[in-house]
């Protein structure tokens, strides 16, 4: 039942079938630090954590008073997290050198989890003093490290016409929806971010073409538009053996850097 998705941070996902902030989410955090897996949970129960967590790297997650350091190849337990939410973990990333362990980055770790998929973010606030191998400065950023889940096979798609609802989430701002609409005959989707509170990161995703990638995976890859402005691009997965949901990242060009997005919904 094991698949995964190379991405920055890859994740490989089990599932049963099947924006918040913490007290919204009850004791699923620290459950899913300390908790065994268990069978019974409804939606998608462990996400294992691969190029995350390197060679000689540790991450380490921490909420509720719980904690729990990962290694490569290490699962974490989704099946007690909450979906259509955003969990949110504190995180340290680490690396032995020497016999002595030194901070990458720190900051927060955010799942947000469906039945069949779950997109992994990291808002990063301090990274490694290149200046001061042992201290951290601070230094924000917003990346849309991974996705996993239960791959729909592009040969296996539905027939006709599918509307998607769901949450866009971005940094410091987890309030924004997502509508997205496939034409499974036309071989082709196009949608929209709406009601992230800045303003030019609610962006039109262009109509793209729904195809299978070197996995036979079905996938949609597209340009993001803000009024008529090409502003960056945007990546979709289907998951779910009837494509019942999809998950992905958009990016949003902004001066020399770009913004990213993550998205997913369900029909």
């Amino acid at each position: 039942c094991c698949l995964s998705l190379t991405a920055a941070l890859i994740l490989t996902a089990c599932s049963s079938g099947g924006g918040g902030v913490a007290a919204d989410i009850g004791a699923g955090l620290a459950d899913a630090l300390t908790a065994p897996l268990d069978h019974k949970d409804k939606s998608l129960q462990s996400l294992t954590l691969d190029q995350s967590v390197r060679k000689n790297e540790k991450l380490k997650l921490a909420a509720q008073g719980a904690e729990k350091t990962y290694g490569n190849g290490d699962s974490l337990n989704t099946g007690k997290l909450k979906n259509d939410k955003v969990s949110r973990f504190d995180f340290i990333r680490q690396i032995e050198v020497d016999g002595q362990l030194i901070t990458l980055e720190s900051g927060e770790f955010q799942i947000y989890k469906q039945d069949h998929s779950a997109v992994v973010a990291l808002q990063i606030e301090k990274i490694n003093n290149p200046d001061k191998i042992d201290s951290l400065i601070n230094q924000r950023s917003f990346l849309v490290s991974g996705l996993g889940g239960e791959h729909t096979a592009f040969n296996q798609l539905p027939d006709g016409k599918a509307e998607y609802h769901g949450k866009a989430f971005s940094s410091d701002d987890a309030g924004g929806k997502l509508t997205y609409t496939i034409d499974f005959a036309a071989k082709q989707g196009h949608g929209k971010i709406e009601h992230l509170k800045t303003p030019e990161q609610n962006v039109e995703l262009a109509a793209a073409e729904l195809k299978a990638d070197e996995k036979h995976h079905a996938v949609i890859l597209g340009d993001t538009r803000y009024g008529s402005e090409e502003k960056g691009t945007y990546h979709l997965a289907l998951f779910g053996d009837r494509a019942q949901e999809i998950a992905g990242r958009a990016t949003v060009d902004k001066g020399k850097g770009s913004r990213q997005i993550g998205i997913a919904g369900k029909q």
